[in-house]
């Protein structure tokens, strides 16, 4: 999804787990973004197609990759939702 503003586009970057939306990531981009897509050939990389003022084009690419661990006494883990880290220890925890 993208948003535009006057100093530039907003890209963010969501995911749905659990029938809950996380933000992962927000990037401010200087210009219009025009079209971004994922790649056909190469999973985890988006390409972003942003016009600047004068008129230029610059095709951005970024790798997104993200990765999942546990640890500690508590088997706890971590998910990044937005600004917010989020903790949960599975090993006290009662799951449905």
């Amino acid at each position: 999804m993208w948003l535009s503003a006057s100093s530039g586009d907003v890209l963010e970057l969501w995911t749905v787990t659990n029938y809950h939306w996380c933000l992962k990531q927000r990037l401010e981009m200087e210009g219009e973004v025009v079209g971004p897509s994922w790649s056909s050939e190469l999973p985890g990389v988006l390409r972003v197609l942003v016009r600047g003022r004068e008129g230029e084009e610059v095709v951005r690419s970024l790798v997104v990759a993200w990765d999942t661990q546990s640890g500690g006494g508590l088997a706890t883990v971590a998910v990044i939702d937005g600004n917010t880290v989020r903790l949960t220890p599975f090993k006290e925890v009662v799951v449905p």
